[in-house]
């Protein structure tokens, strides 16, 4: 995934950015830079699904087609790896965490080309 520029939210009210006035010369850093930076947001545009609608916006924009289906393998794509990397390649215990049963995640791992290191209920 491509990080994109997030400017154009600049102007949004619930969007909190700091711009300086343009050096009137040149400057020089000598040594090293530190920026310490402390962010935090109870607003609900920070959540994946924010992202998710700008992504599809933006799709829709260059003619894109199909969204539903690509979108929805990469879905569950991501679901699935998460949750066999978390059980350590446990399918029926990823199953179990993800909510569907040992068959559709075995179809799934096939269906969705997804790298499964041992195949088994055996741990990593």
């Amino acid at each position: 995934m491509q990080v994109e520029d997030q400017r154009f939210v600049d102007h949004r009210a619930d969007v909190l950015s700091f711009e300086t006035v343009p050096l009137e010369k040149d400057l020089t850093i000598a040594g090293e830079v530190k920026a310490h930076l402390f962010a935090a947001t109870t607003g609900s545009d920070a959540d994946w699904t924010a992202a998710l609608q700008r992504h599809v916006e933006r799709a829709l924009v260059r003619g894109e087609s199909n969204l539903m289906d690509l979108l929805s393998r990469d879905f569950e794509k991501i679901l699935i790896a998460k949750a066999l990397a978390h059980t350590g390649g446990r399918r029926i215990e990823a199953a179990t965490l993800l909510g569907i049963g040992r068959n559709t995640i075995t179809r799934k791992i096939a269906e969705l080309g997804i790298a499964d290191k041992n195949g088994s209920d055996e741990p990593a």
